[in-house]
């Protein structure tokens, strides 16, 4: 009988980099409650940002209004036109925090149901 050995080599360098490249060619696995999240994340972030930005947007326009009409009237001493300005500069500007909220509470009510789903399946999950 001829003397027959078995020979392995190990390398744990190897492996790890052979794992690291096999992993980017496997299908992603996706986790339902992590996705979830992102999409609960994701619909209670836009419900405030949109409602944020069209009220900023009006509160800078009245200021900006406000202060063309202050401008009018102490530095080029037009009086009427000054006051109108700041007039409709306040107009505007005053119902920003109004707008804020009515919007969000809008935004809100469109996106409760889905929210609330998205609760409940993960309150299940977990």
């Amino acid at each position: 009988m001829k003397n027959e050995k078995f020979e392995y080599t190990y390398s744990a360098e190897k492996q790890a980099e052979i794992n690291a490249i096999k992993q980017k060619y496997l299908p992603k696995q996706t986790d339902d409650r992590e996705e979830a999240m992102k999409r609960l994340r994701k619909l209670d972030a836009s419900c405030e940002k949109s409602a944020m930005i069209t009220a900023l947007t009006v509160g800078i326009i009245g200021t900006l209004l406000f202060g063309l009409g202050l401008t009018f009237c102490l530095e080029w001493s037009d009086l009427v036109l000054g006051v109108v300005l700041m007039a409709a500069g306040a107009v505007i500007a005053a119902p920003a925090k109004l707008i804020y909220d009515k919007l969000l509470r809008s935004k809100r009510e469109k996106a409760a149901p889905e929210i609330l789903q998205l609760t409940e399946m993960l309150e299940n999950i977990g």
